[in-house]
């Protein structure tokens, strides 16, 4: 029992100091088939800076995409995914400024995209990529997928974890 509450502090003190992008990608049904998206980018240090990113759209999953709205500084636009290739669309922001890059800590929200969902269930996770002004990549990973009017399993916070973690330890000693 010791070890393995021991094990669940280590894990939890190696999460404190995971550094990454989140992309959260919220989806909003419309009407039939028809959905949008809208992405919350969130620079948690890695990369120290976010001049662009790409998110990809399955070419199997999703036609017809466009840009409904893009935040002032950053130039948006998507490429439609071809099934006939086959070859996944997808959405492109970059920043025109440099002082407008997101530094470590910076939320920024607004991208939103319309698109025809051609799957069963609701659209999910999508691949993206983070790059640099020259459109190198600097990061990659899956966006963190929500749907407007759904209740999310809330997760418990990490400082539960712990408090529960040194509670079964306490609880441990004392019954030696």
């Amino acid at each position: 029992m010791m070890k393995f509450l021991a094990k669940v502090l280590a894990l939890a003190a190696l999460s404190l100091q995971v550094h990454a992008t989140v992309i959260g990608s919220a989806y909003t049904p419309l009407g039939g088939n028809q959905w949008s998206v809208a992405f919350e980018v969130t620079n948690d240090g890695a990369p120290a800076s976010i001049g662009g990113f790409t998110v990809y759209f399955d070419e199997a999953l999703f036609s017809g995409l466009s840009v409904l709205d893009s935040p002032a500084g950053w130039d948006s636009l998507v490429a439609q995914p071809d099934a006939a290739l086959p070859a996944a669309g997808f959405l492109d922001a970059l920043v025109l400024d440099d002082a407008d890059q997101l530094l470590d800590g910076d939320v920024l929200g607004g991208f939103r995209v319309a698109f025809t969902y051609l799957g069963a269930a609701a659209p999910g996770a999508l691949p993206f990529e983070i790059v640099d002004r020259s459109f190198e990549v600097r990061g990659s990973g899956l966006t963190v997928p929500s749907v407007v009017g759904s209740q999310p399993v809330p997760e418990p916070p990490m400082a539960a974890l712990v408090a529960v973690a040194l509670a079964g330890l306490a609880w441990g000693r004392r019954r030696r």
